[in-house]
């Protein structure tokens, strides 16, 4: 994980220098666009990494890399992805418990890289279009986009999770209701059934006005976790909090908690700092119990 700081660092100092000094736009686009499989490859590594620590520390560093890159190159899928990823993950972890309002501006920077690979050019319109000709841009969105179109949905729901008092946000709601469904449509299996987390999660913290409902939140958090075989804490944990808190359902809470609490940091290797921020998430919740029974 040192190394992996280490090398992001060396690639925005080498960027940063060749757009300074070789007086080329295009050239130093080109240069970075090279970095993709490096940027690719650094983002893997940082998946495997355990120490919670570590994670905190070199986050801010990472993802503000990340924007550097996409500023130099737009358009570079890669990075916009990453960067959507980067972003969400961060904001989640390490900020929103603290600062609602720099999570939301997180949430939205990772939502709108993600809308510039699903709507290339049309991206800073889309969210102004009627909701029908909305869903007609969302049903256009192909299967190689899930991804992109996983981290664009996560993050906008976030923010929609956290500003609902705002109208504005809340008439965003059907339009972000569509793009979940279509994410089931193309791969509800995709990052351990992730897609049903985030309809559980759309039903379980939306009030019955605009959608929510906590029956079918729960029957979309036992499927997201029959999918993963248990082993994606991720899901215990939203269901923990969202679910078995709206329903004020004590013991489910604990089991949830504790299940997150006992499992083993590298049952899931390719994923440890998912899991170790989970677990982190865990011990606070817990921590918070009576504040939420």
């Amino acid at each position: 994980m040192k190394r992996l700081f280490h090398d992001t660092m060396v690639l925005i100092i080498v960027f940063t220098s060749v757009s300074l000094f070789s007086g080329c736009a295009l050239t130093t686009r080109m240069m970075v666009d090279m970095s993709s499989p490096v940027v690719d490859q650094m983002n893997d590594s940082f998946n495997k990494t355990c120490d919670i620590q570590i994670i905190r520390e070199s986050m801010p560093f990472t993802v503000a890399g990340l924007s550097g890159l996409i500023d130099i190159s737009p358009k570079n899928r890669s990075f916009l992805l990453n960067g959507a990823h980067g972003y969400f993950a961060y904001a989640f972890s390490f900020v929103e418990d603290t600062d609602e309002a720099r999570a939301s501006r997180l949430y939205l920077k990772s939502r709108d890289y993600g809308m510039r690979i699903l709507f290339k050019n049309e991206a800073p319109f889309i969210l102004d279009k009627p909701l029908a000709e909305f869903e007609r841009q969302v049903k256009r969105i192909r299967k190689k986009d899930v991804p992109a179109l996983f981290w664009t949905t996560l993050s906008w729901l976030s923010y929609i999770r956290l500003n609902l008092s705002n109208v504005r946000v809340f008439l965003d709601v059907p339009k972000a209701e569509s793009m979940i469904r279509r994410l089931i449509e193309l791969d509800g299996t995709y990052y351990f059934g992730s897609p049903y987390l985030a309809m559980a999660c759309f039903y379980a913290d939306q009030p019955e006005i605009s959608g929510g409902n906590p029956a079918k939140a729960k029957e979309y958090f036992e499927k997201a976790i029959e999918i993963s075989n248990g082993k994606f804490l991720m899901h215990h944990l939203f269901f923990a909090k969202y679910y078995a808190v709206r329903k004020q359902d004590k013991v489910l809470y604990m089991n949830l908690l504790t299940h997150i609490m006992d499992t083993p940091g590298d049952i899931l290797p390719d994923h440890c700092a998912v899991t170790a921020v989970c677990k982190l998430k865990a011990e606070q919740l817990m921590d918070h119990v009576d504040d939420y029974f």
